[in-house]
């Protein structure tokens, strides 16, 4: 991701779940750049805390098998 773009980046909860719903290789492209991006700045578990309480339970559990499944630590 362009750097002067991840400084703009701001990511809300219909942001989120319209990237919930792209094709499956659009939504690994767009949800890997994000999760280097949070887990960059050390937010990842106050991330996935928001996260928890403001999507639905559905797109919450899609979130977290996607990071289970891609995360590179």
């Amino acid at each position: 991701m362009d750097e002067k773009l991840k400084a703009s980046v701001h990511v809300d909860v219909d942001y989120l779940i319209k990237v919930l719903k792209l094709s499956d290789d659009e939504k690994t492209e767009l949800l890997d750049e994000l999760y280097h991006l949070i887990n960059s700045k050390g937010m990842l578990e106050q991330f996935l805390e928001a996260a928890q309480r403001v999507l639905s339970s559905e797109a919450f559990d899609g979130l977290m098998k996607w990071f289970e499944q891609n995360k590179i630590n």
